[in-house]
């Protein structure tokens, strides 16, 4: 409608022209094309009707994400020319593939269930030795009795959402974005060689199941046994609601009345245990789930005479967002919602990630993509304390955001992470604002929705938990982990967490964000912020900017600029990767700052002669490039970084024993011992790539390396020993490239 400043009332002559492409639900248009994947495809006889067919051709395995067969013969290519011209017969040959995806994804998973699903029998018994099996890891019992397992202290796994299960019913076609009492009737109805086991069950439940054995045996159609249980549910929460109103009319007859109720049900059949696990399906562990929603009088009666409450279904690009969970709901996302008709709990949204804006205890409001982009960067970098908000641009928004825009304006605002709130420049509203991430799913690795927890360390750096902080003292690393932490912090986010390092004992405490040295009594704050998943939008313009054949790390350089020096931030993670290089030979604790040394001349000789190798070897691998070290004086410096090592310019201190070459080190304690201090007392020691390649034994009358008899050419370099050397000496500088610049004590 926006794009093509169509009227309502256009939109809806155009759905109805093309019912095959759009749905109508009320005043919403879904897209929802009748195209599928070919079913005949992947059959063992083909498509044989490829002229008329108007299916997509593909591997079923592929769309679900699931196939590992890079070559597989069902095909991984979206837009081949049968798939185009099956994609413009439905006008959606213009849209991306991860949206021809989910449309693709929702009809496999309301097909019929694909393939014979079974129960990993081994996983029953004793254990399931294969590593990757294709039957379900789940507790007997628990399938055949339809989630109730009649296995006293039964260990074994009665969760249908964990990393193996989903992967194995994905890979058959099931939906996991239903019950587990769905998942579980629909598998049984697929395979009707599950064991059947008569079990002793109560008398209500003992009716659901002759009836779900007897469509099962009838093999009928997995809906008609999904639309049994769905009339169940609704006179479940029929009786619900009477009996909830009973009890506040009668008051202290509330036993009475759920008595009377229960009764009532088993006389005319109704399945009690049905409601009961909607209620727990329906449960989550976050604290808005076990709120109490505070419904009107006229909502009250209309539950309590069987009406059905449609609840609003909120997507991050509607104005407001007032969802009952605050969360972002993940079969939005990466799939189709089953609920978003009738009414999801969470917003809906096409990231993992959204930012809300509220004033006092009012309404919800989503923020335009701009702010959200803006606060999620920020927010995901622990170093961050706020960030300022970009102007509101109303000609970006809707003509029905004009509540976000009253309460907003052209104003700026200032986000203060700590308090979660919102400053405008005047200093004279404040707004509460919120974040939103993907639910919590089992088997499920979200960057957005992973937290990691960071401390503040002696150096006023913000340090990963695990990870060694800015000093380098081994002793200081502790044994938690963010994922540790989190665990626990998501079973309670009101308690403490101690941990140990070599040296110390800590408690961290959740509701202050605080770590305290047991010993010491030394508080150090703490923060817990999503792991980083968004690139930069600056650095997202600078890398179309830079040359291909560069690295991607580098800063983008001025056409007449031979070199330049970088210098890390400490709490980068390139940083850390240059000082694990170390290997505990010499203390990070050391270092004062590392410098990346920037020089396209020589960084594409380098590259160019990796490549001459490469073809002269026959495999990259074989050129063996390596991370080695380098000492030298303080005063060529600079000359290295602008025209690469060279002994014949900078000197030797070596005494040139195994060749008259270039000396690098595996020892950067080694190296360490010929570097030449200034005068504050500092020393350079140098990180360099190194392509070795071929070695053998050097000697001091070397002045290039001998013959190799293997291939009839020059070795590539001479060590101070044929196993392991830990000298390698260079004779060609194109060979090597001075990477990094450690500055030392």
């Amino acid at each position: 409608m926006e794009h093509e400043g169509l009227s309502p009332s256009a939109v809806r002559v155009a759905v109805s022209q093309y019912p095959k492409v759009f749905y109508r639900n009320g005043e919403k248009v879904e897209l929802r094309p009748e195209i599928k994947v070919c079913s005949f495809h992947s059959g063992p006889e083909g498509c044989r009707d490829r002229t008329a067919c108007r299916n997509i051709h593909i591997c079923q395995q592929h769309v679900r994400n699931s196939c590992k067969d890079a070559h597989c013969v069902f095909g991984h290519k979206w837009r081949t020319d049968h798939n185009m011209a099956a994609l413009r017969s439905y006008y959606i040959d213009h849209i991306p593939v991860p949206l021809l995806q989910k449309i693709l994804v929702h009809s496999l998973h309301t097909g019929a269930p694909v393939g014979k699903i079974t129960i990993c029998l081994g996983y029953n018994t004793t254990a399931c030795s294969k590593d990757d099996c294709t039957s379900l890891h789940i507790c007997q019992s628990f399938v055949v009795n339809r989630t109730r397992c009649q296995q006293k202290g039964c260990k074994l796994n009665h969760d249908l959402l964990t990393a193996q299960c989903c992967k194995v019913l994905s890979a058959h076609g099931f939906s996991t974005n239903e019950t587990p009492r769905d998942i579980v009737i629909a598998i049984l109805a697929a395979n009707s060689e599950i064991p059947q086991q008569d079990m002793k069950q109560n008398a209500v439940d003992s009716q659901d199941t002759k009836s779900v054995n007897r469509s099962v045996s009838d093999n009928t159609d997995k809906r008609k046994v999904e639309s049994k249980f769905s009339e169940a549910n609704k006179s479940s929460v029929s009786e619900d609601s009477e009996s909830a109103s009973s009890d506040d009319e009668n008051g202290d007859q509330s036993d009475k009345s759920e008595s009377e109720t229960k009764s009532s049900s088993l006389k005319s059949g109704k399945a009690l245990d049905m409601k009961e696990d909607n209620v727990r399906s329906e449960t989550t562990k976050t604290d808005s789930d076990t709120m109490k929603l505070k419904l009107s009088p006229a909502c009250s009666a209309s539950l309590s005479k069987g009406t059905p409450v449609i609840i609003k279904t909120y997507w991050a690009q509607d104005v407001q967002g007032n969802v009952a969970v605050p969360e972002i709901c993940y079969y939005s996302v990466e799939g189709m919602c089953r609920d978003e008709g009738s009414g999801c709990k969470r917003l809906h949204s096409s990231e993992h990630f959204h930012w809300q804006v509220m004033k006092q205890n009012e309404n919800w409001y989503n923020l335009p993509e701009q702010q959200v982009i803006t606060l999620e960067h920020s927010f995901c970098n622990p170093a961050e304390d706020g960030v300022d908000l970009p102007r509101i641009d109303p000609t970006h928004l809707k003509a029905s955001a004009r509540g976000l825009l009253i309460l907003m304006g052209r104003d700026t605002w200032s986000a203060d992470f700590k308090t979660m709130m919102l400053t405008n420049s005047s200093k004279s509203q404040i707004l509460k604002i919120r974040r939103l991430c993907t639910q919590y799913i089992d088997g499920q690795e979200i960057k957005p929705s992973n937290f990691l927890w960071y401390f503040l360390d002696i150096k006023k750096n913000w340090v990963q938990y695990g990870l060694s902080d800015t000093t380098g003292e081994a002793k200081l690393i502790v044994n938690a982990t963010s994922k540790d932490i989190e665990k626990h912090y998501r079973q309670n986010p009101a308690s403490t967490y101690s941990f140990k390092s070599t040296a110390f004992h800590y408690v961290l405490d959740f509701t202050s964000m605080t770590q305290t040295n047991q010993k010491t009594n030394v508080v150090r704050q703490v923060r817990r912020r999503p792991e980083p998943h968004l690139k930069d939008q600056k650095q997202d313009s600078e890398d179309e900017k830079k040359p291909k054949d560069l690295p991607s790390s580098w800063e983008i350089m001025q056409p007449e600029e031979r070199v330049r020096t970088v210098t890390l931030a400490p709490s980068s993670s390139e940083y850390q990767t240059v000082t694990a290089l170390l290997n505990g030979h010499i203390s990070t604790s050391d270092v004062i700052k590392i410098d990346r040394v920037q020089n396209p001349y020589l960084w594409r000789a380098f590259g160019n002669k990796i490549t001459e190798m490469s073809s002269v070897l026959g495999d990259k691998t074989k050129v063996d490039v390596r991370q080695l070290f380098h000492g030298t004086n303080h005063n060529v410096v600079s000359s290295i970084c602008a025209e690469n090592f060279d002994w014949r310019l900078h000197g030797s201190s070596t005494g040139q024993l195994y060749g008259r070459g270039t000396y690098f080190s595996t020892d950067a304690a080694y190296s360490y011992n010929y570097c030449g201090p200034d005068g504050a007392g500092m020393k350079n020691l140098f990180i360099a790539q190194v392509a070795v390649g071929a070695f053998t034994v050097g000697n001091s009358s070397m002045v290039r390396p001998p013959p190799n008899p293997a291939t009839g050419m020059l070795f590539d370099s001479t060590v101070d020993r044929e196993s392991n050397p830990s000298i390698i000496v260079k004779y060609d500088k194109q060979e090597y490239y001075p990477e990094y610049i450690l500055t030392l004590t």
